[in-house]
């Protein structure tokens, strides 16, 4: 045991949250895109699993995918994003 000159005590006050399910992160990646007005969100499917999120289908511009790239991002728990999106 190592002791420390002037340490009185320590408190372990460290808090792990618990990952969200493949459908929440789904549902809110979905939500996010449905509310950028100029993203067509039904050309793209996102797919989660884990904390890994797949994106496939088209978009109009780069700057489209940009975005739902971003909003995949976002979403909490996500720790990869899968882009396999299209620019027609």
């Amino acid at each position: 045991m190592l002791l420390l000159a002037g340490v009185r005590g320590i408190h372990n006050n460290v808090k792990i949250k618990q990952m969200e399910s493949a459908h929440d992160i789904h549902e809110r990646i979905a939500a996010a895109l449905r509310r950028h007005a100029d993203i067509d969100s039904s050309t793209v499917k996102v797919t989660a699993s884990g904390g890994e999120v797949e994106l496939t289908g088209t978009v109009s511009s780069w700057a489209e995918r940009d975005r739902v790239a971003d909003a995949a991002w976002a979403g909490r728990g996500v720790h990869k994003v899968v882009d396999h999106l299209h620019i027609r």
